[in-house]
């Protein structure tokens, strides 16, 4: 999936989760996804896993809001995340180069790939569970 033009399809990724939503970003600040994902927090396990960043602070609170777990990583050396994974239900993963951001998903050019091997989602899944569990 290429931006600019990626996000209807990570709005529609994320509209259709009907488990979990596990996200590993380094930015996040467009307004759509932020909204999808509170949306989605009412129905499904919506779990965020960033290193903490001022201009993400606004989004990351409404989702919390709405009742998504929200990891941020602080200190003076956490484990700093550059990630972009989008991983929906367990069965479907976007990896890729693209922040839930504006810039990122209408006007860079950025690429994610949709994954659905189980064995590659199964590691992604452990990664995520791990960086969640970092402290």
């Amino acid at each position: 999936m290429w931006s600019p033009g990626a996000a209807t399809s990570v709005l529609a990724l994320i509209n259709g989760a009907r488990e979990s939503i596990d996200l590993e970003n380094e930015e996040m600040a467009y307004a759509p996804a932020t909204r999808a994902l509170c949306l989605a927090a009412h129905h499904v396990d919506v779990r965020i896993v960033m290193t903490y960043s001022a201009d993400s602070r606004r989004a990351l609170a409404q989702v919390a809001s709405c009742g998504a777990h929200v990891h941020l990583l602080y200190g003076q050396r956490p484990l700093y995340i550059h990630a972009k994974i989008l991983l929906v239900d367990g069965r479907v993963a976007l990896v890729g180069s693209q922040n839930l951001s504006s810039t990122s998903l209408l006007y860079n050019r950025e690429l994610a790939i949709r994954i659905t091997s189980p064995a590659i989602l199964r590691s992604l899944a452990g990664t995520f569970a791990g960086d969640d569990a970092a402290r």
